[in-house]
């Protein structure tokens, strides 16, 4: 009974010390990658039918998303139809974002001058499209459309 137990703690240590080095080997390959997307499974970007699974890059900029998360929030409110106008945009993105609460990001491509975000709205089964252009300042919204 007594080597049984000490094979069994062996064995779980054996287990516990691969997991922290494949764990390691991973975030070590993360933070190596420049691309923001490292893992994405499912149906076509374009397509908002159907599931996508996307695994993000851990050590990427985030502050175009952060960005893009405010102009969410705030295309949730009253002030959709002036912010859209403003993009030069049609009023379908206000009724596409009309009474949900969730979002998730599912792609996002880099590019030398701007980025694109896509983000999943499953309560409507729509994609929307967040499109940024470099500039002094950082990044600007410069476009916003939404694919059902």
């Amino acid at each position: 009974m007594l080597l049984t137990l000490r094979a069994q703690r062996g064995a779980l240590l054996w287990i516990a010390t691969i997991t922290a080095g494949l764990t390691a080997a991973f975030f070590l390959y993360a933070s190596r990658r420049p691309e923001p997307v490292l893992f994405y499974y499912g149906g076509g970007v374009e397509v908002p039918d159907g599931t996508a699974v996307a695994m993000m890059n851990l050590f990427r900029d985030k502050t175009s998303e952060k960005t893009a998360q405010r102009l969410i929030a705030d295309l949730r409110t009253s002030n959709c139809a002036a912010i859209v106008r403003e993009l030069g945009n049609d009023g379908s993105i206000c009724s596409a974002l009309e009474g949900t609460h969730r979002e998730r990001l599912v792609w996002r491509e880099d590019r030398q001058d701007g980025r694109m975000l896509v983000y999943e709205l499953p309560e409507r089964r729509a994609r929307l499209w967040i499109g940024f252009v470099r500039g002094e300042q950082g990044f600007t919204v410069c476009s916003l459309s939404v694919i059902r």
